[in-house]
């Protein structure tokens, strides 16, 4: 696992797309070049996109919904193959401590990493020891 990007002013924050309504966090998979430029533009915003080998590789974006403060955040620590067709993300989603003084703006928190292109069925997000989300994968897209 490779990780390509981090932050927490995604293109929601920035107000570069329309808010999705999503209220929970979620995957996204790229496995060709043209779908990680779309879903780059659409996620991160950020002008420089990452280059990636998609013959041996691919892209997972981990997503938190739109934020009302600062303090939230996405640490990738590890990926691996579980139960043969499962790829299990090991990422922290940080969230400000309740007493926190946090920045009062707009955020959308955003991972994007780089991991071997298996045949895996399925990507599990998991954040210490929990699913966070879960993410069905059509190799025919």
């Amino acid at each position: 696992m490779k990780v390509l990007a981090t932050g927490v002013y995604g293109a929601l924050a920035t107000g570069n797309v329309e808010e999705t309504g999503r209220r929970v966090p979620w995957i996204e998979v790229a496995t060709d070049r043209t779908t990680f430029r779309q879903m780059w533009a659409s996620h991160i915003g950020l002008a420089d996109v990452p280059e990636i080998d998609f013959e041996s590789r691919i892209a997972v974006l981990l997503l938190l919904p739109l934020q009302r403060t600062g303090g939230y955040a996405i640490e990738p620590h590890g990926a691996r193959i579980v139960e043969g067709d499962v790829l299990e993300i090991d990422a922290t989603v940080i969230e400000p401590a309740e007493d926190a003084i946090t920045t009062q703006a707009l955020t959308s928190p955003f991972a994007v990493i780089e991991v071997e292109r298996l045949p895996f069925e399925r990507v599990d997000w998991l954040g210490e020891g929990r699913l966070v989300a879960r993410r069905e994968i059509d190799w025919t897209d």
